[in-house]
């Protein structure tokens, strides 16, 4: 299929619950990004 691409999934971490909510609500909204999941710390 010429011009369909899937998006960029991203895994968000970071130990502030408040930044990775902010983080997932931008890129979630974002064209071609999917968060596909968010862990507390590495």
């Amino acid at each position: 299929m010429a011009g369909v691409t899937s998006p960029v999934r991203v895994l968000i971490v970071d130990d502030d619950a408040l930044v990775r909510a902010g983080l997932s609500m931008m890129l979630d909204g974002a064209d071609g990004i999917a968060v596909v999941g968010e862990a507390a710390d590495g």
